[in-house]
Order: C-alpha cells, then structure tokens, then sequence
C-alpha cells in the first residue's frame, strides 16, 4: 500500500513539474516572438524616416513593404518578409487638417508636409498562432 502511495505521489509530482516546464517553455516563445516583432516595428519607422530624409515624395500612399539594399531604405510594392515567420505591412496616407490646423481624418485642408504612417508585423507560431502589433506615426 505504502509504494502504491509513493508512486501515486511521484506521478502527481511529475505531471505538476512537466506542466510547470511547458508552460514556461510556452512563455519564452511568446516573449522572444514579441520583442522581436517590437524591435521590427521600431526598424521599420526608422526605414520610414530615411526614406523621408532621402526625399519626401518618395512616400507614395498605399501599402508597401520595406527593403534596405546597399544601406538605403526603400519601399517595395507588396508587404514583405523579414524572415520565414515575420511579415511588415507599411500604410502611408494623406494627413488632413480642420480649420484650426488640428489634425483631423474628417478635416478638408490636405497637409502636403505630412503622411500617416502605419506599420503592421505579423507572425504565425505554432505556439501563439497569428499574432501582429502595429503603431501609426505621423511623418513631417
């Protein structure tokens, strides 16, 4: 009775730990998975504002990609891959501004020295599934 007692204890207490273990694994992932995605948003807006630097109009509106060749940024005419698991959307669009110069998507003054700027990463894991992250700036 006592070593059926003993074995039912030490299977309990495996199950606890193993579920401890993957659960941590899990966590890991996800944590690696996000700041890798937020490192990718934060890259992106700095491509962005190269590609500003280099020439305002090179902001074309719609959705593009990113690509850095020989050092300089530039947007590319589909969203692209980071890598095998990442993918980055950029949405540039027209700024608007009301009467009062405040920004204003309902506004009807166009702000020719300014886009709004979104940027979209994605990624698929077994672990997390389809997840992404986005933040908007406006670009002056």
């Amino acid at each position: 009775m006592e070593a059926l007692m003993s074995i039912a204890v030490l299977a309990l207490m495996t199950t606890v730990i193993s579920s401890v273990l993957i659960t941590a694994n899990r966590g890991d992932i996800m944590s690696v998975n996000s700041l890798k995605a937020q490192n990718y948003l934060s890259q992106s807006f700095e491509g962005v504002r190269s590609i500003r630097d280099q020439n305002f109009m090179y902001l074309t509106n719609g959705n593009h990609g990113l690509q850095l060749t020989n050092g300089v940024w530039s947007l590319t005419a589909t969203p692209d891959s980071i890598d095998s698991q990442f993918s980055r959307q950029v949405t540039i669009s027209d700024v608007y501004r009301n009467a009062s110069g405040d920004i204003d998507p309902n506004g009807t003054q166009l702000d020719n020295r300014s886009k709004k700027v979104i940027i979209q990463i994605q990624w698929q894991s077994a672990v997390e599934g389809t997840q992404n992250i986005s933040n908007e700036e406006i670009i002056t």
